[in-house]
């Protein structure tokens, strides 16, 4: 999957920042603060004629999160200079844009804490595929958690990272386990069967003597090893030196295991929203270079320097 190198800005402004300071970049879209609808789970990707294509969720008190998410699609022939929305997707929240195979998908939730859903374009976001079933769409039924982070192909799979959220402890943070989603990359990607889903590891209080607080916001990486791994962020109040967790994920993609002693490590930014948003390991430098995908009215964006890659924990 290809991602541009610098991601426009899709800005969710709770404080109305907008109108004082013209935020960096392009602005894809905007909904005044007012209208307590807000902005939020951008992604991005590239069609294979080159143009881009950007979605956004809405969340707020306004908006319909917990019922029905809203997600709207946007392109660029321009590569970002300028945007065009192409359609409103109903029930799609947290949502991934990707292309496998020339074809552009959207992965992600139905509504916060909802049934993962896969739907397909041929017509690069104008329409979208509606799932309704295991066998066009309809993924994973019960409640579910993530951030709109990269889909990724692998040793012949392709990942998606995700959380449940059904507890047993309900608090935020706290119902969250860790998970991998997967399935073989020449698979039909709209068929439930085709997908394999990892064991959950559930929250565990002895955790970061006790400070741990959930598994938030995964991300499936390749690591120098040729496995693959899910870095979530970890939100310890405790100390300013955030961290992030890895959790080791079978080749098959079915086990997904946590070491206490090595798992943690630190990760500026780790306390914030998505800092993992972005994880690659170029070919070619083995390095990680590592950027937030979600900026807001509070975090335009987590700038973290490529000396703090994370290749030597893996």
């Amino acid at each position: 999957m290809k991602f541009p190198f610098l991601f426009v800005l899709l800005l969710a402004s709770a404080t109305g920042a907008i109108a004082q300071s013209r935020p960096p970049g392009t602005i894809v879209t905007h909904v005044p603060a007012e209208t307590k609808t807000y902005i939020g789970s951008p992604s991005i990707a590239i069609l294979p004629d080159g143009s881009y294509v950007a979605s956004h969720d809405f969340f707020g008190p306004n908006s319909s999160e917990f019922v029905q998410a809203v997600t709207r699609v946007f392109r660029s022939k321009d590569k970002g200079k300028t945007w065009r929305q192409v359609s409103t997707v109903n029930g799609a929240f947290w949502s991934s844009l990707f292309v496998h195979r020339d074809t552009l998908y959207m992965l992600g939730p139905d509504r916060h804490h909802g049934t993962v859903l896969i739907r397909r374009s041929v017509n690069n976001g104008k329409t979208w595929t509606q799932p309704t079933t295991r066998e066009n769409g309809l993924l994973l039924a019960g409640m579910f958690h993530c951030a709109p982070m990269p889909v990724i192909v692998h040793n012949g799979r392709i990942w998606r990272a995700m959380e449940t959220a059904h507890g047993p402890i309900l608090d935020w943070g706290k119902r969250y386990g860790a998970m991998m989603m997967s399935a073989p990359a020449d698979a039909d990607l709209m068929k439930a069967a085709s997908w394999t889903v990892s064991n959950s590891i559930l929250y565990d209080s002895t955790l970061l003597n006790g400070y741990f607080t959930g598994w938030l916001e995964g991300n499936a990486v390749a690591a120098p090893d040729g496995s693959i791994v899910d870095i979530l962020r970890v939100d310890d109040r405790s100390s300013p030196d955030e961290k992030a967790a890895i959790v080791r994920i079978s080749a098959d993609g079915r086990k997904a295991t946590f070491d206490p002693v090595t798992g943690f490590i630190p990760f500026p930014g780790g306390s914030k929203n998505s800092p993992s948003g972005m994880i690659q390991l170029p070919a070619a430098t083995g390095r990680f270079p590592i950027s937030s995908l979600r900026p807001s009215a509070t975090n335009i964006p987590n700038v973290i320097p490529p000396r703090s890659a994370i290749r030597s924990h893996l």
